[in-house]
């Protein structure tokens, strides 16, 4: 079991997982402190639109039985209070419902009452504090569908002990964490090898017969995809995965195609890339997506540097 602290999480993943699709900025308004209203608001993360939205996006290896996601609350004032506030916070299925009106076609489910457990609802900001105790919500991976977009907006609900002028945050008073359902992302078993030559060399790529000369280098085995969004998938890179070099690996709208792009850090540290898909496997029901990707690169933008043969053949659990 792992424990997530919710401040952040997100900013962690951020160098793992390019988190995640545009959403537009939201319109309302928070005046903090002495420019405007008090409230109090989920630490971070709230708010249905902008990065609120996309920081609340959880990813989890869905082999897990069990993963804790930590929880603040921040008070945003100009002057804290000498006396304990006690906060309420909820499930919101009005949350959920007014956000599948404006999100057209990515509509979200609400998450199985069986894939998470939310045993504390009131929290404490302690007199002469900002930032709450923590709580937790403990969700259960293993029993989540990957393919499935699912939501747990949670809402602060009331708020006692707290002067007369504090409210919840108009926007970010709601958190709206979320799972990016996607059939290609999760975990895969992967045969192939990083092969590394000195200088260029000359390939035509499929079906030819790879260069002789490369210093064979093993990829781990297995790999976990990681849903950018409903269509996109992050996979590591041959065994590049520290140095931020992934594949983005997208599908068309019914998943019968994909193509592949890669990472800022991998553009902007190889040139002269070229890419070969093959091997293709649809996701459909009962039916596991694989692909077979060879990736052909200078490891020098500028072109002054070795040639690698990166093949890579793509199973999924």
């Amino acid at each position: 079991m792992k424990f997530f602290k919710f401040n952040w999480l997100f900013a962690s993943l951020a160098t793992t997982v390019l988190l995640l699709t545009a959403c537009d900025k939201t319109e309302i308004d928070e005046q903090l402190g002495d420019k405007g209203q008090h409230i109090i608001k989920f630490l971070k993360y709230g708010g249905a639109f902008g990065d609120g939205f996309d920081n609340a996006n959880l990813s989890f290896d869905p082999t897990s039985s069990e993963e804790k996601l930590e929880i603040n609350l921040d008070y945003s004032t100009n002057q804290v209070s000498n006396e304990d506030i006690t906060v309420t916070v909820e499930y919101d299925p009005a949350a959920l419902a007014a956000y599948n009106a404006t999100a057209g076609n990515a509509q979200y489910q609400k998450l199985p009452d069986s894939a998470y457990s939310f045993p504390t609802t009131t929290v404490v900001i302690k007199a002469g504090q900002t930032v709450s105790e923590s709580f937790f919500v403990t969700f259960y991976p293993d029993k989540i569908d990957g393919s499935v977009n699912y939501m747990l907006p949670l809402k602060i609900t009331s708020i006692t002990g707290a002067p007369a002028d504090v409210t919840a945050g108009p926007s970010s008073g709601t958190t709206y964490l979320h799972f990016i359902g996607n059939p290609l992302a999760g975990f895969y078993n992967v045969v192939g090898a990083r092969y590394n030559y000195t200088g260029a060399v000359a390939w035509a790529g499929p079906p030819a017969a790879l260069p002789a000369g490369g210093a064979f280098v093993a990829v781990p085995s297995p790999k976990f995809a990681a849903p950018i969004d409903a269509y996109t998938i992050q996979l590591d890179f041959a065994n590049l995965g520290a140095l931020n070099y992934y594949y983005f690996i997208t599908a068309n709208s019914d998943y019968s195609e994909i193509t592949v792009d890669f990472s800022e850090d991998l553009l902007a540290g190889s040139g002269n890339r070229r890419v070969y898909i093959s091997g293709y496997v649809p996701p459909s029901p009962g039916v596991k997506p694989e692909f077979h990707i060879i990736t052909h690169y200078n490891n020098s933008a500028a072109l002054d540097g070795n040639d690698r043969i990166v093949d890579e053949y793509f199973r999924h659990q």
